[in-house]
Parts: C-alpha cells; sequence; structure tokens
C-alpha cells in the first residue's frame, strides 16, 4: 500500500513542486512538502519513547503483579521496554517479557538471558548477545523507517556504595571506591560490555544507540559538591562506572534534560523499601539511560523525562497490595529525532557554480526505495529557492517553475548500483531565450 501511494505521489509531485517553488521564490523560503503532526503529540512520527525499568521478579512480588506491569506500560505508551528481572511468572504462563509482547501485540527479545529483555512495538531487525546476566540489545526500526541500535542491560548489586558508606562511615574514598571491582565486579562487568559493544562496532554505527538499565551503582554526575552538601552520605566522587560509560561518548539522557541533581534527583532506588529505624535506605538514580549518537542523518534529541510512580505511595501499604509493582522506579524518556542537515565535506553533499549561479544539493535514503533530495539555488549569493523531492529509486522526477526574471528546469534521477544509489540532478536556466545548463550535480549515497 505505501508503493502504490509513493507511486501516486510521484505521479503528482511536478503539480505539487511547482506550486511549493513559486511560493519559495515568492518569499516563503521556509516552506515544507512535508506535513507533520506538532511535536509533543501521540501522533508525531518523529517520537521515540523509551521506558528503563527492573520490573522486579517478573511480578511475582505482587498480587497481580504482570498485569500491574502491563498497565503501567500502557500507560506509558513507551515504544520500546529496556527491561531487567524479566522471569518467569509464576503459574503457566512463560517469561514475563514473552508474555507482555503477547499481550500488547509486540515484539521481543530475550536470548538465552535469564531476565533481560528488549520489548518493543517496533520491528526487530537483528539481535545481539552478550554476557547472559549483562546485556542483550537489538536493531530496532521505529514506526517512521529510521533505524536504532537498543541494549538492555544489568549490572551486579553487591557493595551498593550507598549501603556501603551508611554501615561504614568513615570508610575513605579510597576504599569506598573498591566497592565497584572488588566487593563486586560492576566495573568489570561494565568494560566487558562496553568492550562488546564496540567488537560489534556499535560505537563507530551510523545508527543512534541507547544502553540503558540497572547499574546497581550511583553516577558521578549525582554525587557533587552540592548533592554533598544537600543529601545523607554523599560524597563528591568520582564514580568509576558512569565515568566509564561517558569516557566512551555516552551521554547520561536524564542529566541531559535535568542537569542540575540537587532540584531534580531522579530516585529510582527505592519507592518500594523506605528503609527502617535500624537500617536506612539508601536512595539514589541507578536506573539509567545513555545515548551514543553520531549518526549522520539523524539525531535523537531528549524531549521530556518521568519517573514512574510520580507519587510514591504509603509506606503502611502491604508489598504485595502495592498498585505500583516494582522496588525500582521506571524511567520513561521521550527523544524526537531531528534531522541533520549536511554540510560541505559531508557525504550525500555537493556543491556548483557557473557564472553567477550556485546550487547546494543533498541526498540521502529514506524508508527503503525512496531518496531525499534537497537543493538550493543562488543567484549572486542570494537564496532564491531551497526545494525538497522524495524520488523513487529508478523513476525519474523533474520540476519546472517560472520567475519574472527566468524559468529554471531541474530532472532528477536516483539510479541504484551494486553498493550505493547515484543521484543525478541536471538544471537547465532559460533567461532573455537564452539557456544556461549547470554541470551534473551527482551525488553516491549508500
Amino acid at each position: 500500500m505505501r508503493r502504490i501511494l509513493n507511486r501516486i505521489l510521484a505521479s503528482n509531485l511536478r503539480l505539487v513542486l511547482l506550486i511549493v517553488i513559486t511560493l519559495l521564490l515568492s518569499g516563503c523560503s521556509n516552506l515544507s512538502l512535508q506535513q507533520k503532526p506538532q511535536a509533543g503529540t501521540t501522533e508525531d512520527p518523529d517520537i521515540l519513547k523509551v521506558l528503563v525499568w527492573n520490573a522486579w521478579r517478573g511480578g511475582n512480588e505482587v498480587t497481580e503483579g504482570p498485569e500491574k506491569i502491563l498497565k503501567v506500560i500502557r500507560d506509558s505508551e513507551a515504544d520500546v521496554v529496556l527491561m531487567q528481572e524479566s522471569y518467569d511468572i509464576n503459574g503457566e504462563r512463560p517469561l514475563l517479557g514473552a508474555w507482555l509482547a503477547e499481550q500488547l501485540g509486540w515484539n521481543q527479545y530475550q536470548g538465552e538471558s535469564p531476565h533481560l529483555c528488549v520489548l518493543t512495538r517496533c520491528e526487530i531487525a537483528e539481535t545481539f548477545d552478550h554476557e547472559p546476566w549483562h546485556g542483550v540489545g537489538a536493531r530496532l526500526v521505529h514506526a517512521s523507517g529510521r533505524e536504532f541500535l537498543a541494549w538492555s542491560i544489568w549490572l551486579d548489586y553487591r557493595a551498593y556504595i550507598p549501603y556501603v558508606i551508611r554501615d561504614n562511615p568513615q570508610i575513605s574514598d579510597e576504599d569506598l571506591l573498591k566497592s565497584e571491582f572488588e566487593g563486586s565486579q560492576r566495573l568489570p562487568q561494565a568494560e566487558r560490555l562496553l568492550a562488546k559493544i564496540e567488537e560489534l562496532g556499535h560505537l563507530d554505527s551510523d545508527l543512534p544507540l541507547l544502553v540503558g538499565g540497572d547499574w546497581n551503582t550511583p553516577s558521578h554526575l549525582d554525587w557533587t559538591r552540592d548533592t554533598a552538601t544537600v543529601f545523607k552520605r554523599r560524597r563528591e566522587l568520582d564514580l568509576p562506572v558512569s565515568l566509564l560509560v561517558e569516557s566512551n561518548d555516552f551521554k547520561d539522557v536524564y542529566r541531559m534534560l535535568h542537569p542540575d541533581p540537587v532540584h531534580h534527583p531522579g530516585i529510582t532506588w527505592s519507592p518500594m523499601f523506605r528503609g527502617t529505624e535500624e537500617k536506612e535506605q539508601g536512595f539514589d538514580r541507578i536506573d539509567r539511560l545513555y545515548l551514543h549518537d553520531y549518526c549522520r542523518d539523524w539525531k535523537l534529541v531528549p524531549v521530556s523525562t518521568t519517573v514512574y510512580p510520580q507519587v510514591w505511595e504509603d509506606v503502611d501499604i502491604a508489598v504485595p497490595d502495592r498498585t505500583f509493582p516494582s522496588d525500582h522506579s521506571a524511567v520513561l524518556v521521550e527523544m524526537k529525532f531531528v534531522e541533520r542537515p549536511l554540510e560541505p565535506g559531508d557525504p550525500g553533499f555537493t556543491s556548483l557554480e557557473v557564472a553567477e549561479w550556485k546550487v547546494e544539493a543533498s541526498a540521502r535514503k529514506f524508508l527503503g526505495d525512496q531518496v531525499d533530495v534537497l537543493f538550493t539555488l543562488y543567484r549572486d549569493g542570494e537564496k532564491l529557492a531551497s526545494p525538497r523531492l522524495w524520488v523513487i529509486e529508478n523513476e525519474p522526477s523533474s520540476v519546472s517553475l517560472m520567475h519574472e526574471d527566468f524559468a529554471l528546469t531541474a530532472g532528477v534521477d536516483a539510479i541504484t548500483g551494486k553498493d550505493m544509489t547515484r543521484v543525478t540532478i541536471q538544471i537547465e536556466i532559460e533567461e532573455d531565450g537564452a539557456v544556461t545548463r549547470l554541470p551534473d550535480a551527482s551525488i553516491e549515497i549508500r
């Protein structure tokens, strides 16, 4: 059906572009052929919502836990859930992730992991495995046709730093940091995880990369001079796991949106267990999503984030009766795909000049057999028009326009080859009976 609609669009493209470019030449230089809903609406095709959540022992600790987990996911309107503790549901039901996928009509991948799951409404194009307890990943295809990489991860829970400092307040910074590689294996596990991601080529990929889960350790972005003043048992400390992730060019998405850890602590451990008079809880933000984004064509821009439950339940409610079914908060991050304009020197960009005329052109693949072509026409440095065409591969297209001083005709071909598509733009300008044909603008895209 989409291909039929694309052919209909292509057959009428000349008329549409003639109208649009005429408006552009009248001064409406920012007019676009694309008609998109406003950002932030559920219909916005560029929005991606990712939920990071340790769902707690397959939902088995709370009455109707799986059903309550299902409700949280539905209410969040997430597109992807990077889930931990997707264990067998008590009774005759399968693993939690598989059951949720069945209920939602989604896809899921857990591989050989006993508890890590990528649950998604997106198409799963490829899957990746690491150590079963510590990482599973997938290449996903968003409803817009854009692809991205997503990993669900979990690290060692032992020697949790807030508990270590609670139980030994006089511990030195040096000994406290040993919790990450002697008391637990979090740092070595994180090193091996990132090494695997690099080995798979994900750190060099043109696709946005998301890595999220239960890190079981705080972030150095939250243990600062200010938070050490405001919160109990915090220090200004270079915590090694989050520093390691950051050193591999990842960004903490929550802190991208909320850089002040005093006003936005983002606590995820624990809304269920608040501590006792004998043992105070070590509240912290240990469930995090990281973004590694060097995509040439599109970037993911964080828009908003929500930590569930937004209001903690009364601590006196018995655990099996809780409405929110996990001991970890769920972190929802809304992001938006934003186009990166191509610039001189980028693959897919070219420019040419003849006399007073200049053309800058760019092309990139989009949605299978479509090519997004943009060319901007200048005269004596003045921008006259910037028409955009969506061309179907191997189906020539053209556009003509009339200006008070000249007429322009442009033909566009996108011919597929073995490993690439060659886009050729041919422009003729007629003025006072004389025709100027600009050299072909040729672009190779892969």
